[in-house]
């Protein structure tokens, strides 16, 4: 058998053209591969805009919680002032 260069024994065109089942798939995990890095781009999207939220609730909350003991300590002075005592007695209580 002769072959130029160009063309080799198993396929018609040469050793270096792919069939037409291989170029299918090629295609067929190329569309995949672009489905695959659409979906996880959407997924980061989502934990994104789902880490914004949290933070924001988060900054509510503490916003919150720093507003009633602002209030809390004004409406009664003599009060807070216990409370951070007590506090105080404890963390000494426990660190013995």
């Amino acid at each position: 058998m002769h072959f130029s260069g160009k063309e080799g024994p198993s396929t018609p065109g040469g050793p270096f053209r792919r069939p037409s089942s291989q170029s299918a798939d090629k295609d067929m995990a190329t569309s995949q591969s672009s489905d695959a890095v659409e979906a996880a781009s959407e997924a980061m999207e989502d934990l994104g805009r789902q880490g914004r939220e949290a933070m924001e609730a988060a900054h509510d909350a503490w916003s919150d919680l720093d507003d009633a003991l602002r209030r809390t300590v004004r409406e009664r002075p003599y009060t807070a002032l216990l409370c951070a005592g007590a506090v105080g007695f404890l963390y000494l209580v426990i660190r013995r």
